[in-house]
């Protein structure tokens, strides 16, 4: 499938700094209270699944750019327990993790839990912008959520028609 305009621009300016992470849109979510942690690794394994904008990656064919949506991916969300770690190591942490270049052929995220204290976390989440913006980063983070409370009640774990990626391509591309 073809690039948008608009990503067209972010895909032609990573490929003129491809060292550089300049489109890394991160997300840093704090989370208070008690967290059960294989179900939020369980519920981000699903939103993946059922986001085909998470699942895009990126090739090049006779030097044109296009996108395409992986069937599946084989992801784990990392968990840290940084519990013994002062706020300023912790700053230092995110702040390196953040600074990841990702491989537009490869998945374009990066999803970490920190464990801060007992009843604390914080939910790193970074992807790449060519598949993101501040809006769909809200609706996913809703989606998390949303998934993350069927598992853990015991709920029937539906996903709660997540909007389709290349619904918005089309439209952009008109």
């Amino acid at each position: 499938m073809d690039l948008t305009q608009s990503q067209f621009s972010l895909w032609m300016g990573q490929k003129l700094n491809p060292e550089v992470p300049l489109y890394n849109m991160v997300h840093v979510f704090t989370i208070s209270g008690d967290i059960d942690i294989e179900s939020f690794k369980r519920a981000f394994r699903k939103l993946v699944e059922n986001s085909d904008a998470l699942r895009t990656v990126f090739y090049e064919d006779n030097n044109k750019p296009f996108q395409r949506v992986l069937n599946t991916v084989d992801y784990e969300m990392d968990y840290f327990d940084c519990s013994d770690y002062d706020e300023s190591r912790i700053k230092e942490w995110l702040n390196e993790r953040s600074q990841i270049n990702f491989e537009l052929s490869q998945i374009l995220l990066d999803s970490v839990l920190l464990k801060v204290s007992d009843k604390k976390y914080t939910w790193f989440l970074n992807i790449h912008h060519l598949i993101t913006d501040a809006t769909s980063s809200t609706i996913l983070y809703d989606f998390m959520s949303n998934i993350y409370k069927d598992i853990i009640t015991g709920g029937d774990e539906h996903i709660h028609s997540i909007p389709k990626y290349e619904s918005y391509i089309t439209f952009e591309a008109n």
